[in-house]
């Protein structure tokens, strides 16, 4: 078999690269040029095109809105029907104006809260138990529950109610009922509830157990909402409710201790106390934040000083959405309202004395907190 000699390399061959091989290569080699050219925008002419970057991804529309910012609080409502120079048209004047200054919105008045809450009174004139809850077949029965009461009252639009019992002294001004001095029911008077309703009167004047006890006056209010979802009234963004209101009065101490439900004895282990001061922050950034999933309230100051710029000892009751920031104690409590603080001071003010509150909060990570310094006096009314 012959030999073929030796294919002869050439200095710009490959020895492993058949011609055709090394055209391709060489073709390749100037197309890879021309490429960087163009996407280097040339030189000396311009011919090279500019690539067109893609479009921008369109940003998604922002979350709508639950609840306007201008909030949905009742700042007018129709002029009561209650009797001329009664406790109740007193109280309803009363509330509506403590409520109006607190930031939480007015009541409007429902006539079938108000027969609610004169049958429950008149039972508890006759039975003699301060109690939510009626016996079947006690006297003067006329439901269970508040929820009963107010169904068989007719106002079968309330979705959510709520019912308050207090009193007066018969030194105390007509009207002055509501028990603002105690944690529950401070904060539960204010809640949301867009309708009231009162009852007012001796308890002497009706057979039973406080016959002969002239001057122990009694009251129920009855509280509602209306709305399917059970907003009720929302103040605007970035307010807060604060009782005692800027500038107003403070009743001067609490009898905690007797307050039904009881507020946790080892918390308050004292029967008397000093006043509640409430804050609500459920404000419209509230509502709309929970909605769309970014709300984290973190309450970052509350506390009450003396006129001398003492920090008094005080406990502050919860909802247990709030979060507490550095120095901050909160006690979660399923009795209060969402949104809402209600601090106690521990013991009695004095009397005509001006107290400073002090508190912060901020309801999402990088939001604007809100801020609020305030005073009101000691007083014993607390109106």
């Amino acid at each position: 078999m012959s030999r073929l000699p030796p294919p002869r390399v050439y200095p710009d061959q490959h020895p492993h690269l058949g011609l055709r091989a090394l055209t391709w290569a060489r073709l390749g080699l100037a197309m890879a040029a021309a490429v960087l050219t163009a996407a280097c925008g040339g030189g000396g002419g311009g011919g090279g095109t500019t690539p067109v970057p893609p479009p921008s991804p369109t940003p998604p529309p922002p979350p709508s809105l639950v609840v306007p910012l201008t909030g949905t609080l009742q700042t007018s409502v129709p002029a009561p029907v209650y009797a001329a120079n009664s406790e109740e048209q007193a109280a309803f004047a009363i509330y509506n104006e403590i409520r109006q200054k607190s930031g939480a919105g007015l009541f409007r008045q429902e006539p079938k809260l108000d027969t609610a809450a004169l049958g429950h009174l008149t039972w508890i004139a006759k039975n003699g138990i301060n109690t939510h809850t009626q016996p079947v077949g006690s006297a003067g029965f006329t439901g269970a529950t508040v929820t009963d009461r107010i169904r068989a009252a007719g106002f079968t639009e309330a979705v959510r109610s709520s019912e308050g019992i207090g009193g007066r002294n018969i030194l105390n001004p007509k009207g002055t009922c509501a028990p603002l001095s105690v944690p529950y029911h401070a904060a539960d008077f204010f809640n949301s509830w867009t309708h009231v309703g009162f009852s007012l009167f001796d308890l002497s004047t009706i057979p039973g157990p406080y016959t002969g006890l002239t001057g122990a006056y009694g009251c129920v209010y009855n509280m509602s909402l209306t709305d399917s979802a059970q907003l009720g009234q929302v103040p605007p963004s970035g307010a807060l409710v604060t009782y005692p209101f800027d500038g107003g009065t403070g009743i001067h101490r609490a009898v905690i201790g007797n307050e039904i439900p009881r507020p946790p004895i080892a918390l308050f282990p004292n029967l008397i106390s000093g006043p509640s001061v409430v804050v609500g922050a459920r404000n419209a950034d509230y509502v709309n934040w929970k909605a769309d999933g970014s709300l984290s309230p973190t309450v970052t100051q509350f506390e009450v000083k003396d006129d001398l710029g003492n920090v008094l000892p005080f406990t502050i009751l919860a909802h247990s959405a709030l979060k507490s920031g550095p120095g901050v104690v909160l006690n979660a409590d399923a009795r209060i309202p969402e949104g809402m603080a209600v601090g106690v001071v521990m013991s009695p003010l004095t009397i005509g004395k001006v107290y400073r509150v002090n508190y912060s909060i901020t309801l999402k990570p990088g939001a604007t907190p809100i801020t609020k310094s305030w005073t009101f006096t000691a007083n014993e009314t607390g109106i």
